[in-house]
């Protein structure tokens, strides 16, 4: 929603009482102002010695009519004082990320981090204590430079919702985001393993509980490592066997509600799930650590991931059942043409009924 930098001054009027105060009341950049006087605006007389009531009125609505004028053509009630101190780019920015505090906490924590790591950046080049208009497209793409082509467009993404906010709540009309564009990604294919190599790895992470709950969870209900990661353990319904899924794109998230496959109710039940989050370590490196040892000890080869096990499961599933409809719903893909592309980008043979497949009645 569009908000306007500054409200209609009204006059405030007491209920028409001579002995209060009265002003005229006013929003500007979110905040209250009132003015009780017109003296700084070219009336010398002072509105409320005015014993008068019609007086008064006449009094506080020219007042009001001025203001109007003042603030529309371009005037700020804000010493320039103050404004230089509260309006630089950090506190711009920091306006900019709580507005976004009515999103979800996940989004809203990954405004904060994101956003929290550009403003050290401004920081350490003393651009954060200056005006927003210091801050220009190589600024910018200086930040950028040490990240990853995927977390690079995380942080455009981020950096461009900043600069929109500051637009569209009317702060400033300055974005250097304009002509940033995200960066072209390739898809990593994930190898398929074997059924074998699949119940070799399950039973060697018994060692492991965490990491081995995370793979089976890839591999039944099909749920990337990132998202198993924030299941919340109110998100896993015993009674209803369901289990609920945050998907996140880039800032946007969205709701999975998966039954809960016989084998995962069976194993989640031998786990701790006492705290707030199935995982407690939420952090990637545990992981990354007890994965790497897996690999060294079974000698899994290059190419062949973690992720690797939800596309094995989702291979598996097609290979079982042949019902394509049945891997798009469960896989959480709306498009049919989306799926098919998807199974042979991972090897599988797609396979069709036809009228030879009718039992023969002769």
């Amino acid at each position: 929603m569009r908000h306007k930098k500054f409200t209609e001054p009204i006059v405030c009027n007491r209920d028409g009482d001579l002995t209060k105060k009265w002003y005229v009341e006013f929003y500007f950049l979110k905040r209250r102002f009132q003015i009780w006087s017109g003296k700084n605006f070219g009336i010398k007389q002072s509105g409320n010695l005015i014993e008068n009531k019609k007086e008064r009125i006449i009094y506080f609505q020219n007042l009001a009519t001025i203001l109007q004028k003042k603030l529309k053509s371009g005037w700020s009630p804000i010493p320039k004082s103050e404004t230089d101190q509260e309006l630089n780019a950090e506190k711009l920015i920091l306006k900019a990320i709580q507005f976004k505090s009515y999103t979800s906490k996940e989004n809203f924590k990954n405004y904060q981090d994101r956003g929290g790591r550009f403003i050290k950046f401004l920081q350490s080049k003393k651009l954060a204590n200056g005006p927003i208009e210091s801050i220009t497209k190589s600024t910018i793409t200086e930040f950028l430079t040490p990240y990853q082509s995927h977390n690079k467009n995380n942080y455009i993404q981020i950096i461009k919702a900043i600069f929109s906010v500051l637009n569209e709540e009317e702060f400033t009309t300055y974005n250097p985001t304009s002509k940033i564009k995200k960066v072209k990604t390739s898809t990593k294919i994930h190898k398929v393993y074997d059924l074998e190599t699949t119940i070799q790895i399950i039973r060697y992470t018994q060692r492991y509980p965490y990491l081995r709950m995370l793979l089976l969870l890839e591999y039944y209900q099909f749920v990337r490592p990132s998202e198993i990661l924030r299941i919340k353990t109110e998100h896993i319904d015993f009674d209803a066997k369901k289990l609920i899924i945050f998907q996140k794109k880039g800032i946007q998230e969205k709701i999975r509600i998966l039954p809960l496959h016989p084998e995962i109710e069976k194993e989640l039940k031998k786990l701790d799930l006492s705290g707030e989050y199935l995982y407690k370590n939420r952090k990637k490196e545990w992981l990354r650590a007890n994965w790497n040892r897996t690999k060294v000890k079974l000698g899994i080869q290059e190419g062949y991931t973690i992720y690797g096990f939800k596309h094995t499961g989702v291979c598996a599933l097609y290979q079982a059942t042949k019902d394509i409809y049945l891997v798009s719903r469960l896989y959480g893909i709306a498009s049919i043409q989306t799926t098919q592309i998807y199974l042979r980008s991972l090897g599988q043979d797609l396979e069709y009924l036809s009228n030879r497949d009718l039992p023969s009645v002769l």
